[in-house]
C-alpha cells in the first residue's frame, strides 16, 4: 500500500472537520431542534456516546461488524476465484473457447 494512501482518514476527517464547518452546523441544528423538535433534541446525541473515526475496542463485540467482515471476505475469495477461472493459462477459458 502507498504510504500517501494513509493520509487519506486524516484528509477527509480535517476537511470535514474545518472546511465544511461541521461544527458551527451542529451547534445551529441544535439550537433549531431545541425550539422547533422536542423529540429530536430530547434524544442523546450519538457522537457522544459512538466515534465513527477512533472506535472503541468494544466495537469488536458487535456482530455487524462480524457480518460486514465476513461479507467483505467472501466478496474477494469469489473474485479471487473467478479470477482464476478465467484466465487462459488455467485452460478452463482456453477449453471453453477451443470448443467453439
Amino acid at each position: 500500500m502507498h504510504p500517501l494512501r494513509l493520509l487519506g482518514p486524516f484528509a477527509k476527517y480535517a476537511f470535514r472537520r474545518y472546511m465544511r464547518e461541521d461544527k458551527e452546523n451542529e451547534s445551529f441544528h441544535e439550537k433549531r431542534y431545541r425550539t422547533e423538535g422536542k423529540l429530536k433534541y430530547d434524544q442523546p446525541p450519538i457522537h457522544e456516546e459512538k466515534n465513527g473515526f477512533w472506535p472503541k475496542i468494544a466495537e469488536l463485540k458487535n456482530n455487524w461488524l462480524w457480518g460486514i467482515m465476513a461479507v467483505g471476505a467472501g466478496g474477494v475469495v469469489l473474485k479471487k476465484s473467478l479470477r482464476y477461472l478465467a484466465t487462459p493459462s488455467n485452460g478452463v477459458m482456453y477449453i471453453a473457447q477451443g470448443s467453439l
